[in-house]
């Protein structure tokens, strides 16, 4: 199944993502249109841990998808129908075209997954940035797929290697730092990224010298933080090496995809409509 980066980011954002694995679910095993008493909804309480004896936790994140549509109901049939991704694009305007791979393993530990689309589609900005837009017309550069090119596009140089420093997923997955630093573990336990650790080399000492940090963090406390002493053997004599510590590089293994244009939505015109026409007004405004 290929999801929409901009579908995935509007979950995570608004705190859509129990909902939204029910969404996913049900499109996964059921497609367009479910009974209401078909016995995928026994199977989906069972996977996804709704299994309360009153059902209130289903129940509530079900209503949510009612309310915004995701899925609609025929009282007469007894019907769900289940919109498709086309529709969530149309009625919110999301234009990008990037998609993500998505399985049922996906599904079952939707809040890891979705923090691993979020920080992959950051590094491959980053990637993009550098290896192919900058070399590229100016106009080229505003393409919509580099929207989040926003630290990339700062930096005078190309880095040496692609990542994000924990303060700054902290932001972009709106949560405490520890929060994201547990979260970017999570994703690289599930195999969605690949996390490597980076240091640069201050200098080597013949001995330790426990002076060193305190005298540092008085003048520059941020990188007495950092900083790391590593005994070694270097040409048969111990050595202490002083390195520190930098953000960590991160590889991202989410495979991605282009899905269809926004002109090419297979939805009823008249959707797409109202969404142009808000636009309209809202500009005027």
């Amino acid at each position: 199944m290929l999801v929409p980066v901009q579908i995935s980011e509007f979950v995570y954002d608004n705190g859509l993502t129990k909902p939204f694995s029910i969404f996913l679910y049900l499109k996964l095993f059921a497609g367009d249109k479910v009974s209401a008493t078909d016995e995928v909804f026994a199977m989906l309480r069972q996977n996804l841990k709704m299994t309360d004896l009153k059902g209130r936790t289903f129940n509530k994140h079900f209503q949510q998808l009612l309310e915004l549509n995701w899925i609609g109901y025929n009282a007469k049939s007894g019907i769900y129908h289940i919109r498709s991704f086309d529709y969530i694009r149309a009625v919110n305007g999301f234009k990008r075209r990037r998609a993500t791979k998505l399985f049922l393993k996906d599904i079952l530990q939707l809040q890891v997954y979705l923090v691993g689309v979020l920080l992959c589609t950051e590094v491959y900005a980053q990637k993009y940035y550098w290896e192919i837009a900058k070399g590229r017309s100016r106009t080229a550069t505003n393409k919509r797929d580099v929207a989040n090119q926003s630290r990339a596009s700062r930096l005078s140089s190309k880095p040496p290697y692609y990542g994000i420093c924990n303060k700054r997923i902290a932001r972009l997955l709106g949560c405490k730092y520890t929060r994201a630093c547990n979260l970017k573990q999570a994703a690289a336990e599930a195999g969605y990224i690949t996390i490597r650790h980076r240091y640069a080399d201050i200098k080597e000492l013949d001995k330790a010298d426990y002076n060193m940090r305190p005298m540092i963090a008085e003048r520059r406390p941020e990188l007495a933080k950092r900083m790391r002493f590593w005994r070694q053997i270097k040409n048969g004599d111990k050595i202490v090496k002083v390195v520190q510590q930098l953000h960590d590089e991160i590889l991202p293994h989410i495979e991605y995809k282009r899905v269809g244009g926004f002109a090419a939505l297979k939805v009823p015109f008249g959707i797409v409509k109202v969404f142009l026409t808000n636009q309209s007004h809202a500009k005027a405004a």
